[in-house]
């Protein structure tokens, strides 16, 4: 699992499931394919949304709290 962000969007890659959250609520997943080195979009259904929101949400409650220790 990793987590990682680039410009304006952050991501949970875990599992060939890559997550990202954009702006305004924006979500994509895609799935990695490592014989071709791609993403492909995912069937409906087979994302990890609500995953990657929660330790994004987490880690922002922890922040804002001071509770990193």
């Amino acid at each position: 699992m990793a987590l990682f962000n680039h410009n304006d969007r952050v991501a949970l890659l875990k599992d060939g499931v890559l997550t990202t959250l954009g702006l305004r609520g924006v979500t994509v997943s895609k799935g990695y394919d490592p014989k071709t080195d791609t993403y492909r979009p995912l069937p409906a259904g087979l994302n990890e949304d609500a995953l990657t929101i929660a330790y994004y949400q987490t880690a922002y409650e922890l922040f804002t709290t001071r509770r990193l220790d």
